[in-house]
């Protein structure tokens, strides 16, 4: 049987929404940290970089045996997970939602010294595999563009 609690030296952990233990008591000083992550670093006895994931080898999130666990860059960790498979719209949305100041999905702003305002808006996509870009120095002539060619217009609220 699976334990939703579980009481470990470095705290009490309990399941997260992403389906990780999380520790989640405060007096051990490691409230919110994860707890793979925790038991990694104290067998190895470092301290990884932020930037460093942990990643569980047989891709059961709950198994946290120190042989189960191996050290990996960001990028070697997400291309780890997503060879083969599609991210949902959702997903992508979030990404370029988080990448972006421009408060549009798929646009940026370019920069661009041959325009007054020093830059450019940019939506990008993909079509038949190749990456396609509409560029425009307004941002609603952009948004006509994208839409004469029937693509996806959405603003972040």
């Amino acid at each position: 049987m699976l334990a939703s609690k579980l009481k470990t030296k470095f705290g009490t952990a309990t399941i997260n929404q992403d389906g990780y233990y999380e520790i989640v008591s405060v007096k051990e000083g490691n409230k919110d940290k994860l707890l793979h992550r925790l038991i990694y670093e104290d067998y190895h006895n470092t301290r990884l970089p932020r930037d460093m994931h942990i990643h569980h080898i047989n891709r059961d999130k709950l198994n946290n045996c120190v042989l189960n666990l191996e050290a990996l860059t960001a990028h070697e960790h997400m291309s780890l997970h997503r060879k083969g498979v599609p991210l949902s719209r959702k997903c992508k949305i979030n990404m370029s939602k988080a990448k972006n100041t421009s408060n549009y999905y798929r646009v940026i702003k370019e920069k661009d010294l041959t325009c007054k305002q020093g830059f450019i808006y940019r939506y990008q996509y993909w079509e038949e595999g190749k990456r396609k870009r509409i560029r425009s120095v307004d941002i609603n002539r952009l948004r006509e563009k994208v839409l004469d060619k029937g693509l996806e217009w959405i603003e972040f609220t």
